[in-house]
This record gives structure tokens, C-alpha cells and sequence, in this order.
């Protein structure tokens, strides 16, 4: 995160991604090289994706918004991406299921 952070957010997105088997290399250079930055350019709030030792094929990540329409709006605005969606096209992902979670804090 980049340090500007609200005290809370209203909503914590977990996404979870079960990967074929290997694949995990170019998906995580794919995430460095394309994701990251253009999550960045955009203003969508990403600390980081996390491998599990003890089910390799999992990836999270999360996403932090302050309402549940600023989430709405950055994935729009994400998925209208011109650099998104070229990077998209032809893209062959690794990802053969995917969850996600929105969670909301309680405390």
C-alpha cells in the first residue's frame, strides 16, 4: 500500500486464484510487469498477491475501497482500460478458477 491510506476502508476485497500446474512463474512476472502497474495508474488500492505453502496452486490477493460504488467504479474503470484490455487479448491465464470474497470490518 502507499502509505496514503484511510484509517479503514468499507470493504476489503480477497480474490483467490487456483492456477494450472506450472504456471506460476509467468503468472507471477505477468503480475509484476502488467497487473501491479496498471492497478497503480488506475488508483486501485493492491498490497500485494500471496502464494499459500500449503496449497501452491492458490494465489490472493486484495483490493481496499471505501464504498462499495468506488469498487464498482474501479473495475469499470479496469476493465475499460485500453492498456488492460490489449494486455488481455491473446493472454493465455493460468487462472482455471477463481473466488471472491468482500469483506467488511467489524471492529
Amino acid at each position: 500500500m502507499t502509505g496514503d491510506e484511510p484509517e479503514h476502508y468499507a470493504l476489503l476485497e480477497l480474490r483467490t486464484y487456483r492456477l494450472a500446474a506450472g504456471k506460476r512463474e509467468a503468472f507471477e512476472q505477468r503480475l509484476r510487469e502488467v497487473t501491479l502497474p496498471i492497478y497503480a495508474r488506475l488508483g486501485l488500492r493492491c498490497d500485494g498477491f500471496w502464494a499459500s505453502d500449503d496449497e501452491p496452486l492458490l494465489t490472493y490477493y486484495t483490493l481496499y475501497w471505501t464504498s462499495q460504488a468506488e469498487r464498482e467504479d474501479g473495475w469499470r474503470r479496469l476493465l475499460a482500460d485500453p492498456e488492460f484490455v490489449a494486455s488481455r487479448e491473446g493472454y493465455d491465464s493460468p487462472v482455471i478458477e477463481s473466488t471472491v470474497q468482500l469483506l467488511r470490518p467489524i471492529v
